[in-house]
């Protein structure tokens, strides 16, 4: 009898755990049908999935750790972080978990948290290449001025690595000290940094406007991933950008016995004060991180990749008051093609007899945009214009090409965005004088802190207008 249920027990437990481990390969056939749904970007099927296996095995780390996961993807962040809190309760030390909290934080921005968590699994794995760029870029958006007792703590405690040099590079950069950034940064250009790494170097090169270092960390990175597209195009762009500084920059030496014009010396009365010339050492700007999210539907009105100079901004001396207050003008050598900022509809056209008229009579084309607004480009070159009045046109549209103006025969398009301007006395004005300038920002400049969307006079810029539909 004893053994009889000794034979029963035996049973029921091998039972168990035949149930137990079929179980556990049912999860894991069932995960690979989830990840091919994040692969898929289906995140929202996935969460349904998720919460399906739920109801079934509600203690099961790996479908709690996807749960996280999903909901993180789905930007979730408060619901991602207390699953993720919840798997840290069961295992603290879960590199995993760690790392999936430290960039929850980070995208909720909750820098000190994700600083933390990241802190946590390097002390398990120094050598982590991934978890050391989002610290690092958990650092570079923190406060820096706390951060240098935390650096060297962390410079102590792990060693002399290459995620220490990361950071030191972005400290040092971050806190005006150009030297010690190129010297870490030059240090990718030959040796074998893991991809992450010349990554993260090309963009901060790129925030430098080192533009030869940037290709240089770039052509490394390709030659370890020669099969990826997206980074062959984003090198390409890169080299055109570098050939048209050159460009521009030989044009500036070139025309160096005409830049008189630009103090205003063929036409004083419109201009009294003068304008900067192009300066030998060009300073280009591009943006220093992927654009998370849009802060305007303008563009910069040249080709995407084009490096065009601000000559000058929102209350520029030189002629940028009153109703022009808030106006940019670039530097476009005549013949340069002008595209379309925003999409919108062509509500006047103007072509101008003479090339060198003032902003009043210039050659200029006017866009109305869906909220009223209405973006104007003047001192185009007659015969150029390729719209006309009441023809739809898309963002990054050819509109005309640059023309000489009555300040620069190096050419400059005067570009401004209006509203009505609503002053008394205006009735019998010329039309273009019942407007007013308003402050636009370029979506190509959102993430460059100094700019916030705006151009800085001095300063070259790279064009992200890449044109879309109607």
């Amino acid at each position: 009898m004893t053994q009889r249920r000794f034979i029963d027990l035996q049973t029921i437990i091998v039972s168990a755990f035949i149930s137990m481990v079929l179980a556990q390969a049912s999860i894991a056939a069932d995960l690979e049908i989830f990840d091919s749904m994040i692969e898929r970007r289906a995140y929202t099927e996935a969460s349904l999935w998720i919460d399906e296996q739920l109801a079934i095995a509600p203690a099961s780390e790996a479908l709690l750790y996807r749960k996280a996961l999903c909901e993180f993807h789905l930007k979730r962040y408060g619901l991602a972080y207390s699953i993720t809190r919840e798997l840290l309760n069961i295992r603290s030390d879960e590199i995993s978990y760690h790392n999936l909290g430290g960039s929850i934080c980070l995208r909720a921005g909750d820098y000190p948290r994700a600083l933390a968590h990241f802190h946590r699994s390097l002390k398990r794995n120094p050598q982590d290449a991934d978890v050391w760029v989002n610290f690092s870029y958990a650092m570079r958006r923190s406060i820096y001025g706390s951060s240098g007792p935390y650096l060297e703590r962390m410079n102590a405690e792990f060693g002399n690595n290459l995620g220490g040099s990361i950071v030191l590079a972005e400290f040092a950069q971050a806190n005006g000290k150009p030297s010690k950034f190129l010297e870490l940064a030059r240090a990718g250009v030959s040796g074998a940094l893991p991809a992450p790494f010349l990554r993260r170097f090309s963009l901060l090169a790129r925030e430098m406007s080192d533009l030869p270092l940037d290709i240089a960390l770039l052509e490394n990175l390709q030659r370890q991933q020669p099969n990826d597209p997206a980074l062959a195009e984003e090198l390409a762009r890169m080299k055109a950008a570098e050939a048209t500084v050159k460009e521009l920059a030989l044009e500036k030496r070139e025309t160096k016995a005409l830049s008189s014009s630009i103090n205003g010396s063929q036409n004083a009365t419109t201009h009294s004060r003068s304008m900067p010339s192009l300066p030998d050492a060009p300073l280009l700007v591009t943006p220093d991180r992927p654009m998370e999210a849009m802060i305007s539907e303008y563009y910069l009105p040249f080709p995407f990749g084009q490096a065009r100079f601000c000559v000058q901004s929102v209350d520029g001396e030189a002629s940028h008051q009153g109703r022009s207050r808030f106006a940019i003008d670039f530097f476009a050598k005549p013949g340069t093609l002008i595209v379309s900022s925003r999409s919108g509809t062509v509500t006047k056209v103007r072509e101008s007899g003479e090339p060198m008229d003032n902003t009043d009579y210039a050659t200029f084309v006017e866009v109305l945009h869906s909220d009223g607004e209405r973006s104007r480009y003047f001192h185009l070159a007659p015969d150029s214009i390729k719209v006309s009045q009441g023809q739809r046109v898309a963002r990054g549209q050819p509109l005309g090409a640059a023309g000489q103006t009555a300040i620069s025969k190096l050419g400059i398009l005067h570009f401004d965005v209006v509203e009505r301007a609503g002053f008394p006395g205006l009735r019998d004005a010329p039309p273009y004088r019942l407007w007013k300038s308003i402050p636009v920002k370029f979506n190509d400049l959102s993430h460059l802190r100094e700019e916030a969307g705006c151009p800085i006079e001095g300063r070259w810029y790279v064009s992200q207008n890449t044109p879309m539909d109607k």
